[in-house]
């Protein structure tokens, strides 16, 4: 028991110091950095579908009216952190845990590159389930990945199973239960990011 205590302590230690770090000037610098280079590898692929596509910046704008900005926030560093979190209260050997975040960092930005594709296309084909698509089928991906990453196929794929129904009954409510615990959210990750400034 006391083990796993410590376990959680250290990963929600982790996760409060990589979201914070990942809040500083450097850390946005890095998302923008890995969001210029999906965007520009999601450019060419676009462009098979949609052969008039421009790409300014992040942005990937389309002849047809739409655009999608490839942001920090599609870098994955949410991913990331809560990966490494993860892996650093599961019990497992090191080797194996270096084995883990090499093939969950190429999995992730893999991920984020068919999220940014499949958005796009979505907002080109089917712009009334981009909501849909966006809020509710990519976030149940991501657990999907997350535990695929970090669990046995069997456990992964059990998890999946049990989680759709609490994704589909978060999404009739996901609005009114975020507002609850966003305030307190920032205001946690404000005093960390002062706690972690040098002197």
């Amino acid at each position: 028991m006391r083990e796993q205590v410590l376990a959680l302590g250290l990963a929600l230690t982790v996760l409060a110091a990589g979201f914070a770090l990942a809040d500083t000037a450097a850390g946005r610098a890095l998302g923008d950095a890995v969001a210029s280079v999906l965007a520009a590898v999601a450019a060419p692929i676009l462009r098979l579908l949609e052969p008039g596509l421009q790409q300014i910046g992040t942005e990937l704008r389309s002849p047809a009216g739409w655009a999608v900005r490839v942001s920090e926030v599609c870098d994955g560093h949410g991913l990331v952190i809560s990966l490494v979190a993860a892996l650093v209260a599961l019990p497992s050997a090191g080797r194996k845990r270096v084995q883990r975040l090499a093939l969950g960092l190429v999995a992730i930005q893999l991920f984020n590159l068919l999220r940014i594709v499949t958005l796009a296309l979505t907002l080109d084909r089917a712009p009334g389930a981009f909501d849909l698509v966006h809020a509710g089928v990519f976030p149940y991906l991501t657990v999907a990945l997350l535990a695929l990453c970090l669990l046995p196929l069997r456990r992964a794929l059990q998890l999946v199973a049990w989680s759709l129904p609490l994704v589909l009954l978060w999404l009739s409510f996901a609005d009114s239960l975020a507002a609850v615990f966003v305030p307190p959210a920032n205001l946690f990750l404000s005093v960390l990011a002062i706690l972690m400034v040098p002197y």
